[in-house]
């Protein structure tokens, strides 16, 4: 049976205790090292042994007392309370103990050249620095305790508030997602009717992709980059040759996690704010570069760009930092706008 914390303590520190207190006598006994200017208190080792032993029991009788009285303290006393059903059993037991051991002591080891009164001293002495340093102990480990409890709430805590600050910002991005798809599909109806049934099975496909795994937090880049060619095709019937998608992933990146729904923002921001024509297309590229992936494509802005909801890049970068723990890094020159996402990798 495997035994709680603080039992494992009150052990281990009343262990440590009677050898710390009675280690220079167990020294002295076994070397004969007393110093002959003093009163010669010629113990012998087994008495010494005796002793320490005896308050080794004395310590860890102390000890359970007090984790006992500890864990059924009334927080709601008064302090004069709490002082007095914490002195006055302790100080019964401690002189019931001192007396019950000067009496063993002189019934075992009887030596007439010691005086009683250095016996009860040593009793007194060394059971008070025991009692001391054990509540110096348990007043460590109810701070210990104390900043681990905290700790624990404050992760709890944390926890939740991710998981609220997550859950609104999938909210915000599903709604942007659907009205900016159902705009596509208004205007390939009204340009190119027979292209309406292929881009609604294509659009099915992406919202399938999402309802799915909305629960998800982090899926397998394969499913991303399946999600994102759906999303890719979409974009291809509504601009034809003027949306070009490239991906140049080894199949070993593709068991790394990424937050769910992270390609098709970026997807979706790039042909939002590029002008694309035949003539100059817009090419995105997806490559891995450090065990992250790198998403590119050519800058050729718009001469009158839409107002922006702040959704994109901003939504985006908090994911990330809440499942990830890293932020996604925004490279932008005059040709080229390149965001890098950090990958999980595999256990």
């Amino acid at each position: 049976m495997k035994l709680p914390t603080d039992k494992k303590l009150a052990i281990y520190s009343s262990l440590f205790i009677a050898i710390a207190i009675n280690l220079p006598r167990l020294i002295a006994s076994r070397e004969n090292l007393l110093s002959e200017t003093m009163i010669r208190l010629d113990f012998g080792t087994y008495e010494s042994i005796y002793q320490t032993v005896y308050n080794f029991l004395f310590c860890l009788f102390i000890s359970f007392y007090n984790l006992d009285k500890r864990k059924k303290r009334d927080k709601t006393q008064s302090t004069y309370k709490k002082f007095a059903s914490f002195f006055f059993p302790n100080f019964i037991y401690f002189a019931v103990f001192a007396l019950f051991g000067v009496f063993t002591q002189r019934l075992f080891f009887f030596q007439s050249d010691i005086p009683p009164i250095i016996i009860v001293g040593g009793y007194l002495f060394r059971f008070t620095l025991s009692v001391v340093l054990i509540m110096i102990a348990l007043k460590i480990y109810d701070l210990l305790v104390e900043s681990r409890a905290k700790d624990i709430e404050n992760e709890k805590l944390r926890s939740l508030y991710l998981k609220a600050e997550l859950g609104l910002l999938k909210s915000q991005l599903d709604p942007h997602f659907f009205f900016n798809s159902l705009s596509s599909l208004s205007a390939i109806v009204r340009e190119n009717p027979p292209k309406a049934q292929q881009f609604i099975s294509h659009l099915s496909k992406v919202f399938r992709y999402s309802l799915q795994s909305k629960d998800n937090n982090l899926v397998k880049l394969r499913e991303e980059i399946k999600a994102v060619k759906s999303y890719a095709e979409l974009l291809k019937m509504r601009h034809e040759n003027a949306f070009q998608l490239d991906i140049d992933i080894a199949d070993d990146y593709l068991f790394y996690e990424i937050p769910h729904m992270s390609l098709q923002p970026l997807l979706e921001n790039a042909a939002k704010h590029n002008a694309l024509s035949e003539e100059n297309p817009l090419k995105v590229s997806l490559k891995m570069e450090h065990n992250k992936l790198v998403v590119a494509n050519n800058y050729q802005p718009v001469p009158f760009p839409e107002i922006s909801t702040g959704i994109g890049l901003a939504n985006l970068n908090d994911r990330f930092e809440i499942l990830m723990e890293n932020r996604i890094e925004i490279q932008k020159s005059g040709s080229d706008f390149i965001v890098k996402l950090p990958l999980k990798q595999p256990v």
